[in-house]
């Protein structure tokens, strides 16, 4: 079978073409300065006339042999030892009708002149010019002037590593702002916080080129994913990356006009490396200030380190990252109702309020797991009686030493009662008095106490008072769990909630049930008459709160006498009462020490 073969060639039309593929005035002065770069210049002086169309710009760089290089597409004559991408096709953006009348160049020993046309790759008049010129000289007339032509020189020249010159007047690199600056093996990273004024860039310098490449942001956030979220978070808001590629990576720029990077896998693989070497330096960063905090610090206290690294991801690198716990446990001694307002009305929806938490950062070499049932008893009892100590709470009961949980030998719990007795309860060979049981419940008695208290009827109520803000808001804290404080605010817990004094005689109670029944009558009494002066109290704030006509007044004064008089007997009787408990309880105590000493 017989066969031709056919040689590739290029269509008229592509040629014709070639102009429009580099965008605006901008590309084609990127276009320039980039030559002049390649070509080896130190020095391009841009200068223009008084109407500033007509541009003139010169570099002291090797020049250029041929002037068929120039009109020859893929052809570039660069040492390409030395020039990465050498496509050889910019020359032609300048040969751009739409914006440019007329091009005059000059190199070696050549001068040519092209006048452009809108539709076809306009043709080169090539003279012969003496003396010979070093360095390369292009001067464009301009279809129309251009306002911002001192700006767009400003944003051609980007960062290349040459003296650009406008006019006379020096026209500098760019600066850039920045947080961060880090050495990578795929070329220098800088990075800044920027806020909602500021918005997210991300900015590619490829061969002194800077890039607003969309392709850079979608391949560093996709590895940015890739990475710990407690770490990542210093660069989530408004990220401003500015990244000199270092070609060696792979990484290329989009042909012809170079306005973005290509999205492949050499992108991918260097943005996972920036993003790698930030979540470094962010980690390195808090390890070097956590080298300098104690073992046991307060977590409000820890700072953050700068702007962009503020406390909450300081603690949580400390935490998930660093090996260090946070102990965070409940103050009930602060615990307080709130009345909200609901659909009953103003202030009739109660809801616990726990103003205050033991809030420890601790360096795990020295925290104590704990199982999340001793946690409440452990973080009170602690910092109750001003121990630091380091704790760090778990749910499986497996990953707590048996030191490290809280035991409870001979337990009693008399039936119905919130109050359970023991003969000892210690942590880490530590005795401690009492125990907050997570297991309670209020709304239903499930057999689990509220509280465990060590010793004799005596020593649980020292225990109590000397506990009894803590153990006041242990109660409404499991009444909220059990959600009695919304559903039974109108009735029991609407008092409970309110006053101390029924939480102290509804769990003292239970306590002198352990004690000899004189002691269990005597807290009765004391009780009774206390809730008979509460009563009268409650009646002259009545007649107080009365406007009624003049036969309703005469009535009242009749009544208030007889009233103070009975609150005045009441009190007489409280105090008999409260005197009478001390002093049996105190008899009792001596009974049992004497009984001891025998």
């Amino acid at each position: 079978m017989t066969h031709r073969i056919i040689n590739p060639t290029i269509a008229d039309r592509f040629i014709n073409e070639v102009p429009r593929f580099f965008g605006g005035w901008l590309p084609t002065l990127r276009e320039i300065f980039q030559n002049a770069f390649r070509a080896g210049a130190t020095e391009v002086r841009v200068t223009s006339d008084a109407t500033q169309t007509v541009l003139t710009i010169t570099d002291n760089g090797r020049g250029c042999p041929e002037v068929e290089a120039l009109m020859t597409i893929g052809r570039s004559d660069w040492d390409e030892t030395r020039v990465v991408e050498a496509a050889g096709m910019g020359f032609i953006s300048v040969l751009n009708g739409a914006l440019i009348e007329r091009v005059v160049a000059r190199s070696a020993n050549w001068r040519a002149e092209w006048k452009c046309q809108l539709k076809a790759l306009a043709s080169a008049k090539v003279y012969e010019a003496e003396p010979f010129f070093q360095g390369f000289s292009l001067t464009l007339t301009l279809k129309q002037q251009h306002p911002e032509l001192a700006d767009d020189i400003q944003r051609a020249r980007t960062f290349y590593p040459f003296t650009v010159t406008f006019n006379g007047a020096v026209v500098n690199a760019p600066e850039i702002a920045h947080d961060v600056l880090l050495e990578t093996p795929v070329g220098r990273v800088l990075w800044k916080q920027g806020s909602y004024t500021d918005p997210a860039s991300y900015t590619a310098v490829w061969e002194y080129r800077d890039l607003k490449s969309e392709a850079f942001a979608h391949a560093l956030h996709t590895a940015f994913q890739q990475q710990p979220r407690e770490i990542r978070a210093a660069y989530d808001h408004y990220p401003q990356f500015v990244w000199f590629v270092d070609p060696a990576c792979g990484v290329t720029p989009k042909l012809p006009d170079r306005n973005d990077l290509q999205d492949d896998a050499h992108l991918a693989a260097a943005a996972q490396i920036i993003a790698q070497a930030c979540c470094d330096h962010v980690l390195a960063l808090v390890k070097a200030y956590a080298d300098t905090l104690p073992d046991v610090v307060e977590a409000k206290s820890v700072k953050g380190l700068t702007h962009y690294l503020d406390r909450n991801t300081v603690l949580s690198i400390l935490r998930y990252h660093l090996s260090w716990s946070r102990f965070d446990v409940d103050d009930f001694r602060t615990a307080t109702i709130q009345w909200e307002n609901c659909e009953d009305g103003p202030g009739t929806y109660p809801s616990l309020d726990l103003e205050d938490r033991y809030d420890l950062l601790v360096r795990n070499t020295r925290a104590a797991a704990v199982r999340w049932l001793d946690a409440p008893t452990l973080g009170n009892w602690l910092a109750l009686n001003d121990q630091t100590r380091g704790l760090r709470v778990v749910t499986n009961d497996d990953d707590v030493s048996p030191l490290n949980t809280v035991k409870i030998v001979g337990q009693k719990r008399k039936p119905g009662s919130r109050v359970a007795n023991a003969r000892r309860i210690t942590w880490s060979g530590v005795d401690l008095p009492f125990y907050l049981n997570p297991r309670a419940s209020i709304s239903q008695d499930n057999g689990q106490p509220l509280i465990i208290l060590v010793g004799d009827a005596r020593q649980m109520l020292q225990t109590y008072r000397t506990y009894a803000e803590t153990f006041r808001g242990w109660l409404l804290h499991i009444a909220d769990e059990d959600g009695c404080l919304s559903e039974w605010c109108a009735e029991e817990f609407d008092e409970w909630s309110a006053d101390d004094c029924l939480i102290d005689d509804t769990l003292q109670g239970d306590i002198l049930e352990y004690g000899s029944r004189a002691l269990q009558q005597a807290q009765q009494r004391e009780v009774s008459a206390r809730t008979v002066l509460e009563g009268l109290h409650a009646a002259q704030r009545k007649l107080s709160d009365i406007n009624g006509d003049l036969k309703v007044s005469q009535e009242i004064d009749r009544l208030l006498p007889s009233l103070k008089k009975q609150i005045a007997a009441a009190i007489q009787q409280v105090q008999t009462e409260q005197q009478r408990l001390a002093a049996l309880i105190e008899k009792q105590t001596g009974a049992e020490v004497d009984h001891a000493a025998h």
